[in-house]
């Protein structure tokens, strides 16, 4: 109930300090822009529910964004740059996987 109360304050706090904060396209823009960490968040919701807790998705995130800005800015192509970032995810994959001492489990 204490965090809904401080969302609500938050919410009255910014509509008065900004004319622009509820308009149509802050409240279209705002989730779009948080949807990353909301897909994140759902995921590591479910790794923790089902007991495998892994709290390295932070540090996975960054990583893999790294090779994407990077080959983006050098080549100017999305497509290579996705590509690269989900390769190097899939490397880290396969060595979390070979390697499973090196995260934390609770089963």
């Amino acid at each position: 109930m204490a965090l809904l109360i401080c969302l609500v304050l938050l919410i009255a706090f910014f509509a008065l300090a900004s004319e622009s904060f509820l308009t149509t396209r802050n409240i279209t823009n705002v989730p779009g822009q948080a949807s990353l960490a909301m897909i994140g968040g759902i995921g590591l919701a479910i790794v923790v529910i089902s007991g495998a807790i892994d709290v390295s998705i932070g540090s996975l995130a960054g990583a893999v964004s790294m090779p994407l800005v990077v080959v983006m800015n050098a080549t100017g192509s999305l497509e290579l740059g996705i590509t690269s970032a989900l390769l190097l995810a899939l490397m880290i994959g396969v060595v979390k996987a070979t390697f499973p001492l090196m995260s934390v489990s609770t089963r």
